[in-house]
């Protein structure tokens, strides 16, 4: 993250800031700025919900794996978990189709 950048807070349409990057790490780690608040980068056009936003909430990434967030892949991206398993839900479906209309005519 850009140090110099400017970050806002965006609350019920109301921006709070500007603040440095330091500055929002540290009220993230003071409760002042929760995972599902919006936050906004004026310098990078970037706008996302505080915990999508990479290493502002570390604490929690290492609660979830035990370990340092930056050894990890960023969990967020990856969503062929997500495929896989609507992928296996049609395949069962299809399954159960195929067997009742065997059934049918054996």
């Amino acid at each position: 993250m850009d140090p110099a950048a400017k970050w806002y807070i965006d609350r019920d349409g109301k921006y709070l800031g500007p603040y440095s990057w330091d500055q929002v790490k540290q009220l993230a780690q003071q409760g002042e700025i929760l995972p599902g608040d919006i936050l906004w980068n004026k310098e990078d056009n970037l706008r996302d919900r505080a915990d999508q936003i990479s290493g502002l909430f570390p604490y929690k990434e290492k609660e979830m794996y035990g370990r340092d967030a930056e050894v990890l892949p960023d969990y967020r991206k990856n969503r062929n978990t997500t495929y896989t398993i609507i992928i296996m839900g049609i395949a069962l479906i299809l399954i159960i189709i195929v067997s009742i209309f065997i059934k049918n005519i054996f």
